[in-house]
């Protein structure tokens, strides 16, 4: 789970993925994140919605595959 969980993040575009990384991975508040990558907090939180609803996304397919035989593993 953690792999498939892996390679999921990285599949996101660089600025979901980092802002992801450092909320939710690293555990910086949203100020904190804003501030090491010089945005905003608005941009922050839009980027951390659109991170997790492309994760659930990909992650709800992934796992409808598997559960109708369709994966590979």
């Amino acid at each position: 789970m953690r792999e498939i969980l892996s390679k999921t993040i990285q599949g996101l575009p660089p600025g979901f993925r980092t802002v992801f990384v450092l909320r939710d991975v690293e555990g910086l508040s949203t100020e904190e994140t804003a501030a090491a990558l010089e945005l905003s907090v608005p941009a922050v939180k839009s980027r951390l919605l659109r991170a997790r609803l492309q994760l659930r996304e990909r992650l709800g397919r992934f796992f409808q595959k598997r559960a109708s035989g369709d994966g590979n593993q």
